[in-house]
């Protein structure tokens, strides 16, 4: 699995791709993150019972919040 944030018109964006064939073929990106809560410093840790993804991200008052995804 891989995560990275992306650049796009409406500003970054936080995507998910992952692999069961070690990397030869990837699904297609899953967004996890719009623009509109700025995400930023994504990154992707491996646990027993799959991934965690984890990002940090602005409330609307402002605040920085740490955000995540559990996956297989």
């Amino acid at each position: 699995a891989t995560i990275w944030n992306e650049l796009e018109d409406e500003g970054v964006t936080i995507w998910l791709s992952q692999s069961s064939d070690g990397g030869a073929t990837w699904s297609a990106p899953q967004r996890l993150a719009s623009a509109n809560h700025s995400p930023t410093q994504p990154k992707l840790v491996a646990t027993q019972q799959g991934f965690l993804a984890l990002w940090t991200e602005n409330t609307p008052s402002g605040k920085s919040v740490l955000a995540w995804y559990v996956f297989k």
